[in-house]
């Protein structure tokens, strides 16, 4: 079990004597523990399961470190994806995920009147950019949840940005749940016009219609080959 930008495999971790706090449209969330520096972190287990066509642990290791060294600088103490802890059980299978218990919210329209709160977001998307044309892969940003609050007709979040209170005061933007969409998917290219779509209606500092399609462009030629089962 290693921190932020690494993960580790065949450490298991019994959840049965957790306690279920939260189930979220992507994965189930349990209280965790107080480690020996009193940091209190939860435990989450994704719905999906890791499959043959989908990657491998060493695949998601490579991809969540890629990850990291394009949003995270060395010398930020409060790092845009937080400190992670990723478990592969050792059936190769399934994943838990730990992060940092905090408080924090979802981000909404209204935030991005707040200067600083619109600075980081946009240096997010900005990021996600580079993340895309660099690997071919992206992070979505709007979430299941976030989806569904449009087709219900209600005011969209990020869901998958949290903004958190800060040691000090001010607060900062930080990315959860990280899940990568290979843009050689076509579902996962629409995926990624959505999101951007709605980054656009909370920002106009969002990316342009037209860097989009180029990041889709340059995205595709860069992306992993996309495997399928038989």
């Amino acid at each position: 079990m290693t921190e932020a930008g690494d993960s580790s495999t065949g450490t298991e971790i019994n959840i049965s004597n957790l306690k279920l706090i939260g189930k979220g449209h992507e994965c189930r969330v349990y209280s965790g523990y107080t480690d020996e520096e009193g940091t209190v972190w939860v435990v989450k287990v994704p719905k999906f399961r890791i499959t043959k066509a989908s990657s491998t642990p060493e695949g998601i290791m490579e991809r969540y470190n890629r990850a990291v060294g394009i949003f995270n600088r060395s010398d930020d103490p409060y790092p845009f994806i937080p400190v992670t802890k990723i478990h592969v059980q050792p059936d190769g299978t399934s994943l838990i995920l730990q992060e940092e218990l905090r408080n924090a919210r979802h981000v909404q329209k209204q935030d991005l009147e707040n200067p600083e709160i619109a600075r980081q977001i946009k240096e997010i998307l900005e990021r996600n950019q580079a993340l895309a044309r660099e690997t071919g892969e992206f992070l979505p940003f709007l979430g299941r949840g976030g989806l569904k609050r449009i087709f219900w007709g209600r005011a969209p979040k990020l869901t998958n940005l949290l903004i958190e209170e800060i040691d000090g005061g001010g607060e900062r933007v930080r990315i959860t749940d990280p899940s990568f969409h290979n843009l050689r998917r076509l579902l996962s290219r629409n995926v990624y016009r959505i999101n951007s779509f709605i980054a656009r209606r909370f920002t106009s500092e969002a990316p342009s219609r037209a860097e989009w399609r180029r990041t889709i462009r340059e995205g595709r030629r860069v992306a992993p080959p996309v495997r399928r089962t038989h």
